[in-house]
């Protein structure tokens, strides 16, 4: 047994130098062979179970993915108590033995109790019921003088409130969008990640760490890591402050009173984005320049122009990695892949790319033909050939050296596969001259992304010079994702580190903890008055209350260049590194697969090292966006830059009766809503207790959730078709039930 393997690993003394031959190595050889069994099996089937929720959500698939989830947290704390306990024992192992004993160790901060751990993973799960259930309503729509319930990503032929965010430019529209949805989905959320915050805090206690904010941080096994990582945003804020600068004037000159707050601070709802964090899409209100040169590349013009489906962007993205001597995807994973929502389910549509075991890889993404979906397939699909790299890696060493450099890979392809250059190699940009800084073997690319530009119908290759004008709007369009996203990903962590020490006991605080850090590092404010205390508008993104920290994406931002940096150093290349592409380098590209098949064999610090990166640094993103940069400083000449905080939770902002348009049925209506969405997180329970019974619906107080995605009805211009009621004893839970029956309409 797994104790037994543990006792006899314990029970021999430490030797003073790596001997595989004596006694203490052979046990412990033993026993990591029965952990990486244990954790593969698991694993895979972790990942199956996960994998069918997340492109089939139902109860059944809910139920499924949680059970699997309680197997594998349960052996793998057995497995962590084991090798903590060996870990104190054991005096010098062998290297790849004290790696494995450290991994393991760090691998988890699960509650030692088995009713809190299951606690733990019941309330990610309820969390992520409420996001595949919850709409926010209102007359969101032009043209339609009704209210409608909209989720957060399109619907079948319904937009999503992340659609409406980026495309409409009422500002009336958009504060209201804005505030449904926080409306709605923070008050459901609230409550359980309260007790989320609760239950991480005694994993975090049990295993000897301060709280769950200082567990996250040990993952990168640097002393004062949080001051690391502050350091490391006081070297990229001056960039952003130039930027917010910038575009508040711009939007000041859109939205005129709306947008030229007194504080400086831009309101959320005016940025193209739910969370303000990618400004991308207001790219046309900001634009640098006007006339033919100065245009950015409009990439999803070209995309839509050529007849391209997400499929065949997912194939352009495998032909750039094929380029640089990454082996072809198997026929199964374009098969098992979702990439477009289905019509026929329910989908959690985070773009994610998934390891299922064996060569088994898959993306998940509810793609369209846009620019934001192109770069997405790019990124993903730099995360799917990480896992195939680490993959012949034993179970604890096949992953990531650390989050951030999961992240970072396809970033970095993506800053070459954004180069007016490339875009012209494969027929989506205007060809030009060929470009006096390009790498030979781009050079010698060229003549192979002919070929796979004519297989997929894309047009002829050629190359582009850059126009100074067009290289500052596309460096701006980029800057709009990229940087703007910089100080969300920082405070995001920074946020959840506080609420972790706070605990939960200050939950009632945790909202104004949010908006504190959103005015002091993003320069945002709320578009109308939050409560401090019964909202949590955190909420609004899953990911900054979910179980994964953020900090990785602050940090592989950085990452990103700096592996775009040293890729295009092994290309051969010498111009400006805005401007490199390494399509067609296979010394580049060796040098790449080389570094990410040693997974997480050794420290993140020791991978990178051998790379030739020494740590995190801001030097390589500043390099890039210094065209940019000069740019923005000649233009905020003469603006008053900088912003105060203090408005979000204490705003006058908007405050007049004239000026806000949501009335209180509809504020109430979202109220009602969200308590109804916590009473279906506990229908949830009760179904799991019931199923066992040999129920298959679940029911109670007159509601229903049933197979297809429950949906919310609210506001006052809802008519009373839209408003129904699904009494228990209408609903159909039998083999024959129709799927539109069932459907719950709240």
């Amino acid at each position: 047994s797994l104790w037994t393997l543990a006792l006899l690993v314990v029970g021999v003394a430490g030797t003073s130098s790596c001997d595989r031959t004596a006694p203490l190595a052979k046990n412990l050889s033993a026993f990591f062979d029965t952990v990486n069994a244990t954790l593969t099996e698991l694993s895979r089937n972790l990942a199956l179970a996960g994998w069918a929720v997340n492109t089939n959500w139902n109860p059944e698939s809910a139920e499924s993915a949680f059970r699997a989830r309680q197997r594998y947290d349960d052996s793998f704390s057995i497995l962590q108590q084991q090798a903590s306990a060996a870990y104190t024992r054991v005096a010098d192992p062998c290297p790849d033995t004290s790696r494995k004993l450290e991994l393991l160790k760090m691998g988890a901060a699960l509650p030692l109790n088995k009713t809190a751990r299951d606690e733990t993973a019941l309330l990610a799960d309820e969390m992520q019921v409420v996001y595949a259930n919850v709409t926010a309503c209102g007359p969101f729509i032009d043209g339609v003088d009704r209210s409608v319930c909209l989720h957060m990503d399109a619907d079948g032929d319904l937009p999503g409130l992340q659609d409406i965010m980026a495309s409409s430019r009422n500002e009336t529209v958009l504060r209201d969008a804005w505030t449904a949805w926080h409306d709605t989905v923070g008050p459901a959320i609230k409550p359980l990640f309260t007790k989320f915050v609760h239950v991480s805090n005694i994993g975090a206690h049990d295993h000897g760490f301060a709280d769950a904010g200082d567990f996250w941080r040990q993952q990168y096994q640097s002393t004062g890591f949080k001051n690391v990582v502050a350091d490391l945003y006081t070297k990229v804020a001056p960039l952003y402050a130039d930027l917010q600068c910038y575009v508040r004037g711009r939007l000041a000159a859109t939205y005129g009173d709306s947008a030229a707050t007194a504080s400086g601070l831009i309101p959320a709802h005016l940025l193209g984005d739910m969370m303000a964090a990618n400004w991308q899409a207001i790219y046309d209100l900001v634009q640098p320049y006007q006339g033919p040169s100065g245009q950015a590349l409009d990439l999803t013009a070209a995309l839509q122009e050529q007849n391209y489906t997400v499929t065949k962007m997912g194939k352009l993205a495998e032909s750039f990695y094929s380029s640089l001597g990454f082996p072809a995807l198997p026929d199964a994973f374009w098969q098992e892949s979702v990439l477009a929502r289905p019509a026929d389910r329910d989908v959690l549509c985070q773009p994610s790319a998934w390891d299922m075991g064996g060569d088994d890889y898959r993306l998940l993404m509810c793609g369209a033909v846009q620019a934001r979906d192109y770069n997405t397939v790019h990124r993903l699909l730099g995360q799917v050939h990480y896992f195939r790299e680490y993959s012949p890696q034993s179970a604890l060493f096949r992953q990531p050296a650390n989050p951030a450099v999961l992240d970072a890979v396809g970033d970095a392809i993506l800053l070459s596969a954004l180069t007016p250059g490339y875009l012209s190699t494969v027929g989506l940009a205007p060809p030009g001259p060929p470009g006096p800084h390009a790498p030979p073997a781009a050079r010698r690319a060229q003549a192979s992304a002919g070929r796979t530009a004519r297989a997929l119908r894309i047009g002829p290759p050629a190359t582009a010079a850059p126009q100074t004008q067009g290289a500052v709007s596309n460096m701006m369009l980029l800057a709009l994702d990229v940087v703007a996203s910089l100080p969300f990903n920082y405070l995001t962590d920074e946020w959840r580190w506080g609420v972790f020490h706070a605990g939960s006991d200050s939950a009632a605080q945790f909202n104004s903890m949010w908006w504190t850090d959103r005015e002091k590092y993003q320069g945002v404010s709320a578009p109308v008055t939050r409560s401090a205390s019964d909202l949590l508008d955190a909420a609004a993104s899953f990911q900054a209350v979910g179980a994964v920290p953020h900090a990785p994406r602050f940090l592989s931002t950085l990452l990103q260049f700096q592996l775009h940096q040293r890729l295009c150093q092994l290309s051969g290349y010498t111009g400006p590194l805005w401007n490199c592409s390494i399509y067609g380098s296979t010394k580049a590209g060796a040098a790449l697969r080389t570094m990410l098949a040693k997974g997480a064999s050794q420290t993140w610090t020791r991978t990178l090292q051998d790379f030739g990166i020494d740590g995190f640094n801001s030097s390589a993103l500043l390099e890039y966006f210094q065209p940019l940069s000069a740019f923005l400083k000649e233009k905020n000449q003469g603006a008053t830059c900088g912003w105060a905080t203090g408005a979000s939770v204490a705003s006058q902002q908007f405050q007049d009766d004239s000026a806000f348009s949501t009335s209180d049925l509809e504020i109430a209506a979202g109220m009602f809503v969200a308590s109804v969405v916590v009473g279906i997180v506990m229908l949830v329970r009760q179904y799991r207790q019931r199923k066992a019974a040999g129920g298959v619906g679940f029911c109670a107080t007159g509601l229903c959730v049933a197979r297809k995605r429950t949906r919310f009805i609210s506001g006052s211009s809802a008519s009373s078709d839209d408003i129904a009621l699904l009494r228990q004893d209408e609903f159909d839970n039998g083999p024959d039930a129709d799927d539109d029956d069932d459907a719950a309409l709240l």
